[in-house]
């Protein structure tokens, strides 16, 4: 399959792989509505999700970072700076989050560095699409996903506080649920973009 996608031409690997960005954060969601169903679960699953949740988020961040240095492998697009930034600030992102969550940071540092993991993760996404072969209304999805994603999320969880639903569980594939939808619609749109890009070329 690696070498079928070698194969490819440089936009056609573009594309496959800005579609498998968007479709890590649609697995992982899968996954999270799957742990939601504890009381539903085999024990032995229900303590796989428990006990591995960090080294699963792990194993997505890993997928993410791979489809980054793929897309920066592409030579034909290596000389744009912008995608080349924009890139390289989505890895730094990535490796920021990592260091967040494996080391003690102390609390003087923790709202800059809160602030740093939102701003360096969009900046670098503008960077990369505008500098991308991309055309404007994928550049301008892609762009506006981070955006979507919040002002999404904030009814839904405004929703579900105002429910006041006791039921933890209720609750948790109420939001995970929203969350996958959200992401989804997401990549569904992303598809049918990039796919209508494909057909007026």
């Amino acid at each position: 399959m690696i070498r079928k996608f070698k194969t490819l031409e440089p936009k056609k690997q573009f594309n496959v792989l800005l579609l498998s960005y968007f479709a890590i954060p649609v697995l992982q969601s899968i996954v999270a509505i799957v742990g939601s169903f504890t009381d539903s679960l085999p024990y032995e699953l229900q303590k796989f999700l428990n006990t591995k949740a960090d080294w699963i988020a792990y194993g997505f961040m890993l997928c993410t970072l791979l489809v980054i240095i793929a897309l920066l492998r592409i030579k034909e697009y290596s000389s744009n700076k912008k995608y080349m930034i924009g890139l390289t600030l989505l890895i730094v992102s990535s490796a920021i989050s990592l260091i967040d969550d494996v080391v003690a940071i102390p609390y003087a540092i923790r709202l800059p560095l809160n602030i740093l993991k939102v701003i360096i993760p969009f900046v670098g996404l503008i960077l990369f699409m505008i500098g991308s072969p991309a055309n404007r209304q994928v550049k301008l999805m892609a762009i506006c996903s981070p955006i979507i994603k919040s002002i999404a999320a904030s009814p839904l969880m405004f929703l579900l506080m105002s429910a006041d639903i006791e039921d933890y569980q209720i609750y948790n594939i109420a939001f995970t649920g929203g969350i996958f939808a959200i992401q989804l619609a997401i990549l569904v749109i992303m598809l049918i973009l990039i796919s209508k890009q494909s057909s007026e070329q």
